[in-house]
């Protein structure tokens, strides 16, 4: 099983708070398994958003008319944005990474532990205010079509090494510097302790039609297998 976001109004929101957004670093990562046969110009939605309301600074990333991943974080009131130059993939499970480094002052993305794009210079802080915290969505345009396991927020900028060491494991949710974590088997729950449980809306719904990526049970071994 996974979450699947089919259509304008679908996504799930995560509560609002210092715990799941972290300001002075921070990582968002997830499997993502992009549902179409073929690229569609007018494709241009989100992916995941922590998001100012009221100034709409935001901490996002999406997918372009041109299919390329982005990331834009608001920082010192000016909204950055770095890219992976290369399309998403098609009808596949892929792992994404996204982090901003206050004290190295970057926004980056990674593509299965891998490094595709950075954006120096991006700022010390991101906006201290967020309203909206949400997978599927951005700028209230309907999300990405796509089937999604495994979404977890670290209050740290992480390494390609360290992403590396864990993406393709389940965690417990007691993990070092995890500060939430939604497995998104069957319900939208936090793994941690912070009880940060999540709300669908709109559409939807969690199911089966393309599996999941095949995940240890825990982080401490064993073997994996998935396509990318």
């Amino acid at each position: 099983m996974a979450l699947h976001i089919t259509s304008s109004g679908d996504k799930m929101t995560i509560p609002s708070n210092a715990t799941t957004n972290p300001r002075a670093a921070i990582t968002v990562s997830f499997w993502l398994y992009y549902d179409r046969a073929s690229f569609l110009s007018s494709d241009t939605n989100g992916m995941f958003e922590m998001r100012n309301d009221s100034s709409g600074h935001t901490f996002t990333s999406y997918v372009d008319s041109s299919n390329r991943v982005h990331l834009r974080g608001d920082t010192s009131s000016t909204l950055q944005a770095t890219n992976d130059t290369g399309t998403i993939p098609l009808q596949t499970w892929t792992h994404w990474a996204f982090t901003y480094d206050g004290t190295a002052n970057t926004l980056t993305i990674f593509k299965t532990g891998v490094q595709v794009g950075q954006l120096t210079s991006a700022g010390s802080s991101l906006d201290s205010t967020v309203n909206t915290t949400a997978i599927g969505w951005w700028n209230d345009i309907a999300g990405l079509t796509s089937y999604y396991s495994d979404f977890r927020i670290y209050n740290v900028a992480r390494t390609g090494s360290q992403i590396l060491s864990d993406y393709n494991k389940r965690l417990t949710g007691s993990e070092a510097n995890l500060k939430a974590y939604y497995k998104l088997l069957t319900d939208v729950n936090d793994s941690t302790s912070g009880g940060n449980n999540g709300t669908l809306a709109g559409g939807a719904a969690f199911s089966s039609a393309v599996g999941e990526p095949t995940f240890l049970a825990t982080a401490s071994g064993g073997f994996f297998l998935a396509a990318y």
